[in-house]
């Protein structure tokens, strides 16, 4: 009996690491959604977790497959540069890593970029949101260099969902071994 439960209970205080070990993208440059002003001649994704040197990424536009002429893996960073600067267009950033506890991840992201042919609107230049990076000032923010407007970064959610998987998963076996125990005890008094 007491094998039994000491088991059940490693188990359960266990499977929210197992089950949450998995590396995330944590932020990337490009970001997910945004709409760049400028050329890009370096992608940089941040994970959450360590990456294994096998990790790589492809970028993918109208034209076809753009692969970076050098990429590399420091820590968590992957990075990539080009031997040409990215121009005008929409791009796909497809990435595939495999996390240091060995499980491949295969995701993708879309940024655009427009540096030709049209000045930036008043919502790039003038900005009255804060940022985290920004300390708060009482005047809107006016941009000198070439800037960017950032779109919807569907990295938190992410992170946010499998942290409710994680939750769930967690609830479901305790329920079960809730259950467990109390089948057990019921047939143990009879």
């Amino acid at each position: 009996m007491k094998k039994w439960l000491f088991t059940l209970i490693l188990l359960v205080t266990m499977l929210p690491s197992v089950a949450s070990a998995h590396t995330g993208l944590e932020k990337s440059t490009p970001a997910a959604g945004e709409t760049v002003t400028s050329t890009v001649s370096e992608i940089t994704l941040e994970f959450e977790g360590k990456l294994e040197p096998l990790s790589t990424f492809i970028v993918k536009n109208q034209n076809g497959t753009v692969k970076p002429a050098q990429v590399n893996v420091d820590g968590a960073i992957l990075r990539g540069s080009f031997a040409t600067p990215l121009t005008d267009g929409d791009y796909e950033v497809q990435y595939k890593i495999v996390g240091a506890d060995g499980h491949t991840i295969e995701k993708s992201y879309t940024f655009s970029i427009k540096t030709s042919g049209s000045a930036p609107s008043p919502s790039t230049v003038v900005s009255t949101a804060p940022d985290a990076n920004v300390l708060p000032t009482d005047s809107p923010v006016v941009s000198q260099a070439p800037t960017a407007v950032p779109g919807p970064a569907p990295e938190p959610a992410l992170k946010e969902n499998n942290n409710r998987v994680t939750t769930i998963v967690t609830l479901i076996v305790i329920v079960v071994i809730l259950i467990l125990i109390t089948l057990w005890l019921r047939r143990r008094r009879k």
